[in-house]
């Protein structure tokens, strides 16, 4: 997928918080791991033994087909072959449907950003909730 494509898939699938240009896409690709299925993209970044989920995207009519789930297996698969022993990522405290996906392959919540994200509702601003996963402590 090229910049403008993910730009565009970005801009699909989210509104809140709102969605990235071609040109962040442009410069998250040269220092990013970018895992792409039909219909979705996941963009992460490694820093050492640290990978981060920058952001996942599944076309909302390709939704509840597993393309999400896979496109996590594969980040933790690929990033675990460049060095990476823990993730994390952060997402919106009201959006369910991704703190649910995260929580199957056992992202748990390790701290709160207050007040992190803009919100369409209200005004108000939403609580960031930060998620890890580490491999070697699956219990």
């Amino acid at each position: 997928m090229t910049p403008h494509e993910l730009s565009l898939l970005h801009k699909k699938c989210f509104t809140f918080p709102r969605p990235w240009s071609t040109f962040e896409f442009e410069v998250l690709l040269k220092t990013s791991l970018l895992i792409v299925r039909p219909n979705s993209f996941l963009l992460g970044r490694l820093a050492g033994a640290e990978a981060e989920i920058l952001t996942l995207a599944v076309d909302p009519d390709h939704r509840l087909k597993g393309l999400g789930y896979d496109l996590i297996a594969a980040f933790i698969s690929e990033a675990s072959l460049k060095g990476a022993s823990q993730f994390i990522l952060e997402v919106s405290e009201i959006n369910i449907a991704a703190i649910k996906l995260y929580k199957k392959h056992l992202f748990k919540q390790i701290a709160v950003r207050p007040r992190y994200y803009s919100s369409e509702i209200g005004g108000e601003k939403k609580d960031a909730l930060v998620l890890s996963y580490c491999p070697t402590l699956k219990k």
